[in-house]
């Protein structure tokens, strides 16, 4: 069991850091894909026309990408808080509590995916539209 705990210790961190960079990855895809639906609605309100076909292959990529990178947070937090908990004993309750805390990359995962989808389909629609 010692030898158990002193491994865990070593690779605590990288789990942690997996899980936290799932979550600041979500983050800048999020931020990017929100930024070309504000980018948009500005257009539409002001009456012009906006080229958005440099934004297609980022944007495809992020709504294929996201639920993946949201599952690594996932797995990473999963992992993290089952083997922690068993080299420090956690009670059940506090277990639980880390393993539905670390099923947020996948939510957050999700949520970024439709709304690229979202909007991939909305700039591949107003490009289909002025051809």
């Amino acid at each position: 069991m010692k030898e158990f705990a002193v491994y865990v210790e070593k690779v605590d961190w990288l789990f942690v850091f997996l899980f936290y960079f799932a979550h600041v990855v979500l983050l800048l895809m999020s931020v990017f894909t929100f930024g070309v639906v504000l980018r948009m609605v500005y257009d539409k309100v002001k009456r012009r026309a906006g080229d958005y076909s440099a934004f297609v292959l980022p944007l495809a990529n992020i709504s294929s990408s996201a639920v993946l990178v949201g599952l690594l947070g996932t797995v990473s937090g999963i992992i993290n808080s089952a083997v922690v908990g068993y080299a420090k004993g956690f009670p059940v309750e506090q277990l639980v509590r880390y393993i539905v805390m670390s099923m947020t990359p996948t939510a957050i995962g999700i949520f970024v995916s439709i709304v690229a989808l979202w909007t991939y389909n909305a700039v591949v629609g107003r490009a289909g539209d002025e051809e």
